[in-house]
């Protein structure tokens, strides 16, 4: 499977844009949310930033 690099450690994503994916997984938010945690993306707030790589990291998962 392919590996998500960012490009400096300290690189970020907003509050924002974590909502936004999280939003957009309907019926599998807490799954989702779960995902997230389990990678350090703890209380997802707007205006709040998180380690660009937790972020990346959270998309390489088995959903089943």
């Amino acid at each position: 499977m392919a590996q998500f690099k960012a490009f400096a450690s300290n690189v970020e994503v907003n509050g924002e844009t974590v909502l936004s994916v999280v939003e957009g997984t309907s019926l599998f938010k807490k799954k989702a949310l779960a995902i997230l945690e389990s990678h350090g993306i703890t209380n997802q707030i707007p205006g709040k930033f998180y380690k660009q790589q937790s972020w990346l990291d959270s998309f390489i998962v088995n959903w089943t």
